[in-house]
């Protein structure tokens, strides 16, 4: 009884906000390029370079991810300033695509069905984002599903 009592207290609280580290971004991050699992193109962060950039780690046949898809597909649509690729972690091309119809998301993925990806960025659960400045240098990461809230205040960061 006393466990579900603090299961519960913890759904509740509300999560950490996002914090970039704006006055000393981290290295860029290894160059990472792959293939879209759901249009087979070819997709590079280097791509896009330029502006600020997030990288999502998600997989179809993750709950928390399924949680933040929505915010992800609203932010994408009303965001074009921010580029933002997936990385479809231990995941298959068909549950890519089902997921991808199912919440209308638009941007590229990359297919990373062995975790090769994920295991090199340290991965630690999913779904996790990185935030990356226009020079592709790392200014924080978030280890949990992200709310459109999250999404625009790590924009509005990065902007200033």
């Amino acid at each position: 009884m006393v466990l579900t009592v603090g299961l519960v207290a913890r759904e509740r609280a509300a999560p950490t906000p996002i914090q970039l580290d704006l006055g000393s971004p981290g290295k860029p991050l290894a160059p990472i390029s792959g293939h879209d699992p759901v249009s087979g193109r070819a997709v590079g962060l280097a791509d896009f370079r330029g502006r600020p950039l997030f990288v999502n780690l998600w997989a179809s046949w993750c709950p928390p991810c399924r949680k933040e898809a929505p915010a992800i597909a609203r932010f994408v649509r009303d965001h074009p300033e921010v580029a933002f690729v997936g990385i479809d972690v231990s995941d298959t091309a068909s549950g890519a695509r089902r997921f991808y119809a199912r919440y209308g998301w638009r941007h590229p993925s990359i297919a990373d069905p062995d975790a090769t990806i994920a295991s090199d960025l340290g991965l630690q659960g999913l779904p996790t984002t990185i935030f990356l400045d226009a020079e592709g240098r790392v200014l924080g990461r978030a280890i949990r599903a992200l709310t459109y809230a999250d999404l625009v205040s790590a924009a509005r960061q990065i902007e200033r």
